[in-house]
């Protein structure tokens, strides 16, 4: 971020909700960074003890850059996207997972809050999401 002259500030370890904020003239980004390793399915989630997945209230401000980590020596991969849309992400894919029949045919558990949001699954819609100027429109 720093190279394209946006101002950052790494917060302390165990902030709740952010990982880095971001200042761009008048604007501000909070953002949250999620890894994977390339040999990964997807990111993961763990829902707080709220109905949303990521955030109890999501502002225009709020952002997630997923990295991918390949091996050495390959480059990480970012996709940049607004927290409102991985919300809805993972939402939608809870509630077509909620309603299909688990192993054994049991029913899946609406306690169960851990989501992934898998890149083969959003492929399109996650290589659309690499441009930083995201954060500023």
């Amino acid at each position: 971020l720093l190279r394209q002259e946006i101002v950052t500030g790494l917060l302390p370890r165990n902030t709740p909700n952010y990982d880095i904020i971001a200042v761009k003239g008048n604007k501000t980004a909070k953002i949250r960074v999620k890894h994977k390793a390339s040999t990964s399915d997807g990111w993961q989630w763990v829902a707080k003890g709220h109905p949303n997945f990521v955030l109890k209230d999501i502002t225009e401000q709020d952002f997630f850059i997923l990295v991918d980590m390949p091996k050495f020596p390959k480059q990480p991969e970012f996709f940049i996207l607004k927290t409102k849309e991985v919300e809805k992400i993972l939402q939608k894919g809870f509630e077509n997972w909620i309603v299909k029949e688990g192993r054994n045919g049991r029913p899946h558990s609406k306690e169960n809050k851990h989501r992934l949001l898998r890149y083969k699954d959003h492929k399109e819609f996650l290589d659309k999401r690499k441009d930083w100027n995201i954060l500023w429109d």
